[in-house]
């Protein structure tokens, strides 16, 4: 997951230290089980069904991170939340950031855009520079 990687390389870089991953990915199974033992976590189906069963949620635990360590991960956070390529609980009981990543944080990374005809078209043509050196000669 590229924001995991992301995230995990800026707070190296602040702290000279690993970010610990709680969870990830989950299968039913796990978060039926999960759920019987943790009140906050959520279901398997529909509106309330845990994004961990499809990838798109990764929680990192706070519970050895320093004030400073928390405070920088907010500071990070925030913005990513506002321009809503994530969402984040932060999560007090279980001491983690659980993070929802939409897939607008690496648009790039989605399935290629189609092309519109004038594109093609513009493909098909030959390239021709018209730099200030071709229009003198």
């Amino acid at each position: 997951m590229r924001f995991a990687s992301d995230l995990a390389r800026a707070y190296y870089a602040q702290f000279h230290a690993p970010l610990q991953v709680n969870s990830a990915v989950r299968t039913v199974a796990y978060q039926i089980r999960l759920r019987r033992v943790n009140g906050n976590a959520a279901g398997i189906g529909g509106d309330t069904g845990s994004p961990h069963l499809t990838g798109e949620a990764i929680d990192f635990g706070k519970r050895d991170m320093s004030k400073a360590e928390i405070a920088w991960m907010r500071t990070y956070l925030l913005p990513l939340m506002q321009a809503g390529k994530v969402d984040v609980e932060e999560e007090f009981q279980q001491a983690c950031f659980h993070i929802s990543v939409y897939r607008t944080y690496a648009p790039e990374m989605l399935a290629p855009r189609r092309s519109t005809r004038r594109e093609d078209a513009q493909l098909q043509q030959p390239h021709v520079s018209r730099t200030r050196m071709d229009v003198d000669q």
